[in-house]
């Protein structure tokens, strides 16, 4: 557990986002903002709490370390992350200043008794160095005792998030989107992470145009050449686009969705994920998902989590949303199980347990 010199900074969900980040593999995916964004909100919900000049302190070179991480190459990153584990852990020893001894009482007798009024937990200590001989006794620096380890199926302490609050404490629900979860039977954060996936869809398989076949699903990217939107007789609107690559083109359109001549500009690169359909001879994508190229993409090029919907919810509104979720409260669950048994039986840790059943890096991590 990360060492603490003040309870209000959240020392422990930044050491389990740092484990995390390098049990990825230093790629920057821990969150999905990246790691500086992250570390950023972390020194401004610190400092807020009003840390200790000693705490602001460790804040403010922990965030400039971490200045540039995105520009670094992931066998740089390793070692940064490392040292930076190294110093948040490190106990720092109290130090106590007494005034000038006063004639004819000891030193010894004055940092005793200032360890004493400072914690009450220090008189066993206390105890045992007043049998200690004056010359092996230092007066200026008294260690405290080191603090017990909590349990790991202890509660979170409080001033982390606490899984029991309602959904609205999740980023993207607000009261009327929570009353829709609430058909549902979810009610709380606790809740919202239980809601696993019903089913899977893979959209690993990444192919270029000219590699498509009938009725297969998966993933390409392209460049969006044309767009253009009509109106049938029954008043429904088609937004047609014509996604091009290096092999070739292929057209996607989408239903009632006018929106989307806003979202999508032309000579825009996205990724583009669904089932290959054929339309008047020719191969088509109808209602795909897609979204904007970036390192970690959540809608297309992976196994996509498909979950149970109610009316008002919608799959890629849900999907953002338990991202969102798992992001801010997966590394806070604790583990009912301690470490020697799960590395003997090789099991996860709950929390990566808990990503990887939402938003799995392969199909092995479902078996």
């Amino acid at each position: 557990m990360a060492n603490r010199t003040n309870a209000s900074v959240d020392y422990e969900t930044l050491t389990k986002i740092l484990q995390y980040e390098i049990k990825l593999g230093c790629y920057n995916k821990a969150v999905i903002t990246g790691l500086e964004p992250f570390v950023a909100h972390w020194q401004e919900e610190s400092l807020g709490r009003g840390a200790s000049e000693q705490d602001r302190s460790r804040i403010l070179s922990i965030v400039d370390s971490l200045k540039g991480y995105a520009d670094l190459d992931p066998a740089d990153r390793l070692p940064l992350l490392t040292q930076l584990l190294e110093r948040i852990n490190r106990p720092a020893p109290l130090v106590m200043k007494p005034s000038a001894p006063p004639d004819g009482v000891p030193q010894t007798a004055l940092a005793l008794s200032a360890a004493a009024t400072a914690d009450d937990s220090l008189s066993s200590a206390a105890a045992t160095v007043q049998s200690t001989s004056s010359s092996t006794l230092p007066a200026a620096v008294v260690r405290p005792p080191r603090p017990p380890v909590r349990e790991r199926h202890s509660p979170p302490p409080a001033s982390g998030p606490d899984i029991t609050r309602p959904i609205t404490a999740v980023s993207g629900i607000s009261t009327i989107t929570a009353a829709k979860f609430n058909r549902l039977g979810i009610e709380t954060v606790e809740d919202l992470l239980s809601f696993f996936p019903r089913r899977y869809v893979d959209y690993s398989a990444l192919k270029t145009i000219d590699q498509l076949f009938y009725g297969e699903e998966v993933t390409i990217i392209g460049t969006i050449a044309q767009k253009r939107i009509r109106e049938t007789r029954r008043g429904f609107t088609i937004v047609e686009v014509t996604l091009t690559d290096d092999t070739g083109s292929i057209q996607a359109t989408w239903f009632n969705n006018p929106f989307l001549m806003k979202r999508l500009g032309e000579q825009q690169q996205i990724a583009l994920s669904g089932k290959v359909e054929e339309y008047l001879g020719k191969l088509v994508f109808q209602s795909p998902d897609w979204e904007q190229l970036q390192p970690d993409m959540l809608h297309t090029g992976r196994l996509r989590p498909s979950y149970p919907l109610t009316e008002g919810l919608y799959a890629r509104q849900v999907r953002t949303i338990m991202k969102a979720a798992v992001d801010a409260y997966a590394l806070r669950l604790d583990d009912y199980l301690p470490l020697y048994v799960r590395q003997r039986v090789r099991v996860l840790d709950r929390a990566t347990a808990m990503y990887q059943i939402h938003f799995p890096d392969n199909p092995q991590m479902l078996e």
